[in-house]
């Protein structure tokens, strides 16, 4: 009988073995299916996200911010029609210089940032011997001649002409007027003549 007690504890032994071993498969096999099915949920949603199109009724809501006077500006348009269709990242190498701030196929907000004065400011630059009146363009950093006086009278003070010459910036065409009737002895105004008051 104690060959049969040692035989029977070695069936016990080898079936504890074989039994752990295969608890043990189970789980590394599990874990492992388990870690591709993460994988691959993180694949359909990184596939998920960038299969959000532009649909045609898609509104684009563009914020266009001024360094020089900290302002922004904003503007709402019908989406381009050559963006229809386009992914977030597709749409970001058409943009060029503009800045995504959120996507979704029917609002897509866009930024775009400036190093200049917005358009609800004027500069007045002395420029080869005018008085030139610049306003930006809206939504974009582009400088319009306004108008022009002529000439300068070189009686201004040192200063003054340093800021002109860099522009002095104004928020009104009203401002501007105001600044050049102050200083109308010292700039003449084509056409003008200062009087002597003989």
């Amino acid at each position: 009988m104690s060959l049969f007690n040692k035989t029977k504890t070695k069936w016990k032994v080898l079936f504890f073995v074989v039994f752990g071993a295969f608890c043990i498969g189970i789980l590394l096999s599990t874990s492992s299916s388990s870690d591709k099915n993460n994988a691959s949920d993180d694949d359909s949603l990184s596939v998920g996200v960038n299969s959000v199109r532009i649909s045609e009724n898609c509104v684009c809501q563009y914020e266009y911010y001024y360094t020089a006077c900290g302002h922004s500006i904003y503007d709402s348009k019908d989406v381009d029609k050559s963006w229809v269709g386009l992914t977030e990242s597709e749409l970001n190498e058409v943009l060029g210089e503009g800045e995504i701030e959120s996507f979704s196929s029917s609002l897509v907000k866009i930024k775009y940032t400036f190093r200049c004065y917005c358009e609800n400011h004027y500069i007045l630059k002395e420029e080869d011997g005018e008085l030139c009146v610049y306003n930006t363009q809206s939504g974009s950093d582009e400088q319009v001649l306004l108008m022009a006086f002529k000439p300068i009278d070189r009686e201004l003070t040192v200063e003054e002409k340093e800021a002109l010459k860099e522009g002095k910036v104004f928020n009104s065409i009203e401002d501007i007027i105001s600044y050049i009737d102050a200083n109308e002895d010292n700039l003449q105004i084509e056409g003008e003549e200062n009087d002597t008051g003989d």
